[in-house]
Order: structure tokens, then sequence, then C-alpha cells
């Protein structure tokens, strides 16, 4: 079934704390040698959490903790997400590709190609030149 990606950003919205594999990115930090404790934001949530204020339109830190009902500083959340290498999310996202790769069936194909359909009907601009 073809979603929307509102649909999707939507649904990752509504349920940001089961949407992501902790297992996959769990598997991604220890590749990168990263080592933590088991505090509130290790690296998994931590990561959860910056996806989710990237779907909220990079929203502020102070604004995270009401999104994710917890309970930590915009400091502390900044501190956390600076321990995470750039090479994790790399990773993350080159295995990701790789799955959606993999899932892609001929069946999901046109002529053998993927098509990828944009919708560019509107746009938003600055008000000042």
């Amino acid at each position: 079934m073809v979603h929307s990606i509102a649909h999707v950003v939507r649904q990752f919205k509504n349920n940001w704390s089961n949407e992501l594999d902790e297992e996959a990115v769990e598997k991604a930090c220890r590749d990168h040698d990263m080592t933590w404790n088991d505090s509130l934001l290790n690296p998994i949530m931590t990561i959860k959490i910056f996806f989710l204020q990237i779907l909220h339109g990079n929203t502020a830190m102070t604004h995270l903790r009401h999104l994710t009902k917890l309970c930590f500083t915009a400091s502390a959340y900044c501190q956390a997400r600076m321990k995470i290498p750039l090479a994790v999310f790399q990773t993350l996202l080159a295995r990701t590709a790789a799955r959606l790769h993999e899932d892609l069936s001929d069946a999901q194909r046109w002529l053998g190609h993927r098509l990828f359909v944009v919708d560019g009907s509107s746009f938003s601009m600055p008000d000042k030149p």
C-alpha cells in the first residue's frame, strides 16, 4: 500500500517512540564505537527525539519535552545530540535506503523503473526580498 509523505509523517509524529527500530539504531551506534550509560537521553532516545524535532519543523529544543512528555532540559538534549557522530546518522540512512531498495518488488515498479510522484503545485517564499 502506497502512503503519502504526509501520512507517514503524521504516523511518526503520533507514534514517535515506536517507529524506529531500536536494535538498528543501537547497532549503528556500536558500529561507530559509541558507549553510553543507561540514562533517559541515551543515543537511541536522543535520535528518536531528533527525528521528532525535525518532523515538527525543527521545533525549539525547549518544546521537545512537551512533545515527548519526558523530563529533560534543552541543554541536556543538546549535549546528548552533540555526542552522536555524524557517521551514525549516515550509517542509519544508508542502511534504511538499502532496506527499502530490497523491499521494492517488481510489482511496485513501472516498466522496471522506480517511480516518484511529486506535486509541485504550490511553494512558499519569504515575505522579504
